[in-house]
């Protein structure tokens, strides 16, 4: 398994779940889950961003240990206060929790839930490691920048049938 093998079905994977919750999409349109920073920014938006693979090799497994983040941006609230307080937190905070929610799921499990399905991998681990919400560089908008850690082992070829 390479470094980059994995990235890419991680990257469907996430799409896939985020584009088809529905808490998340009654805040954010599928339209707006992409894979970079818009030229003409709508907001709010979210972006997959910054995925790294790192060996995980455990027990005689060949594993590959996948961090990245998810980004939301936001400016509900913060152009009628721009550089104020609070404003604009609240909407990321709550984008932040259904993208949360859509990719790990909820304590206790929600009836229904699903876990991430990463094509060709099982999935030994995965969670969310922070949430921090932030002010924007352009000193407007707001973002809450989700980390995941997600720990794969290839699933074992087929045995061939004589």
């Amino acid at each position: 398994m390479t470094a980059i093998e994995p990235l890419a079905a991680v990257q469907q994977a996430v799409f896939t779940k985020l584009r088809a919750h529905a808490g998340l999409l009654a805040l954010v349109p599928a339209t707006r889950i992409l894979d970079a920073v818009p030229e003409r920014e709508t907001f709010p938006y979210i972006v997959y961003d910054a995925p790294i693979s790192t060996p995980e090799r455990t027990f005689g497994q060949d594993g590959r240990e996948v961090s990245f983040v998810v980004t939301v941006f936001s400016r509900e609230g913060s152009e009628k206060f721009p550089g104020t307080g609070t404003a604009g937190y609240s909407a990321v905070l709550a984008i932040a929790d259904q993208i949360v929610e859509a990719l790990v799921g909820s304590y206790p499990p929600a009836d229904g839930f699903s876990p991430l399905s990463v094509s060709g991998f099982d999935i030994a681990d995965f969670d969310v490691v922070s949430v921090q919400a932030s002010r924007a560089n352009d000193g407007i908008s707001r973002q809450a920048d989700c980390t995941f850690v997600l720990r794969l082992e290839r699933q074992p070829e087929p045995e061939p049938t004589p």
